[in-house]
């Protein structure tokens, strides 16, 4: 289960399937038509995905590593996408961390850049994030940025070809995801 929690408080969930978990590295699989969970009541109002009942379009990878406010997601060959966000933290159910709005998006050609910049002064008047914390989502965007710019990506390009066996069920949400 990745969870988005803010502040404290579950804003949504999706259930996902573990490839790897080591000291390392957490690797998982989002399949399309994994179920979405969205809290109705939240501080930070209604989820901008709660429209969707399930995670539609192509199956995603994501890479996280323990240490980084950041993970890498890999929509099969077509795309590698760096989503920043708050640094996984361990739960009874899974993991949570929290979306940071800006985003990464890499070319096949190597070039990248920011998505949803334009986002981040509308989270600081929403009271989704403080100006301080703008300015540390920036400083990561940044230092990302600086890792593509000199050829220093972590990740193994291979995760793209990676596919699931035929038999991996579509995973589902348990009933108390919103729990805390």
């Amino acid at each position: 289960m990745r969870r988005e929690v803010w502040r404290g408080r579950p804003w949504s969930a999706l259930p996902v399937v573990v490839i790897k978990d080591d000291a390392e590295m957490l690797a998982v699989h989002l399949p399309v038509g994994s179920p979405f969970g969205f809290v109705a009541s939240h501080p930070l109002g209604v989820h901008p995905w709660s429209t969707n009942d399930s995670w539609q379009g192509l199956d995603v990878i994501m890479l996280h590593r323990p240490n980084d406010d950041y993970s890498v997601w890999f929509f099969g060959p077509f795309a590698v996408y760096i989503n920043l966000q708050e640094r996984y933290q361990r739960s009874r159910l899974g993991f949570d961390t929290f979306d940071h709005e800006l985003d990464i998006v890499i070319g096949p050609d190597g070039h990248w850049e920011f998505k949803d910049k334009d986002r981040l002064p509308v989270a600081i008047e929403t009271g989704r994030f403080t100006t301080t914390e703008v300015d540390s989502i920036q400083q990561t965007g940044n230092m990302v940025g600086e890792m593509l710019n000199n050829d220093q990506a972590w990740w193994d390009p291979a995760w793209a070809q990676w596919t699931p066996p035929e038999d991996w069920p579509t995973p589902s949400l348990p009933p108390d995801w919103e729990d805390q």
